[in-house]
């Protein structure tokens, strides 16, 4: 059976160095990585004549505006900048408005998906203590990090050290990030 797509004679970056070698990709997903002397089956071939291929960059702090209002840019266009440098995952944030910190999340995750030509994932920003019981939710909906402002930024208020210390308590026990 033929594999997806071959990408030889690349220079492949991995964890543990650079090597000349062939990429197999099969369903959009790299399913081995092989010396340059090795050369599976594939529907297609690409040769990378040298190039170097890698893994795509992870921008862990964006702000992309959703919604309604009048931006520079949206998940699209700002998905398809960051893919043009080689950024396939961006990490934007989510703040609690109209809706619960939890809504809020689920909201802003369906619009990006319809426009994002990336991986996202996003922060959550913790503004006040009705914003924590939805820390464990988040969780499980894989958030991981928790933003606190401690001074006032814009119209986001700081928090106080109480609130602060009893976000960074559930933050331990869950196995969450304080940011």
């Amino acid at each position: 059976m033929s594999l997806e797509l071959i990408v030889n004679n690349a220079r492949l970056v991995t964890e543990n160095g650079i090597f000349y070698g062939n990429l197999r990709i099969k369903e959009g997903k790299i399913a081995g990585l092989f010396s340059i002397d090795h050369m599976p089956p594939a529907a297609q071939v690409i040769d990378a004549d040298g190039k170097i291929v890698m893994p795509g960059a992870i921008d862990a702090h964006v702000h992309i505006p959703v919604g309604n209002g009048t931006y520079r840019g949206d998940f699209s266009s700002e998905g398809k900048a960051a893919l043009l440098g080689g950024t396939t995952t961006v990490i934007d944030f989510v703040i609690s408005q109209d809706l619960s910190l939890l809504d809020s999340f689920w909201a802003k995750k369906e619009e990006v998906a319809k426009l994002s030509p990336v991986d996202f994932a996003f922060h959550a920003v913790i503004l006040n203590r009705k914003d924590l019981q939805d820390i464990p939710a988040l969780v499980q909906e894989g958030i991981v990090s928790f933003k606190q402002f401690m001074c006032n930024v814009d119209d986001l208020p700081g928090m106080h050290t109480g609130l602060l210390y009893e976000t960074y308590k559930i933050l331990a026990r869950l196995g969450a990030t304080a940011t």
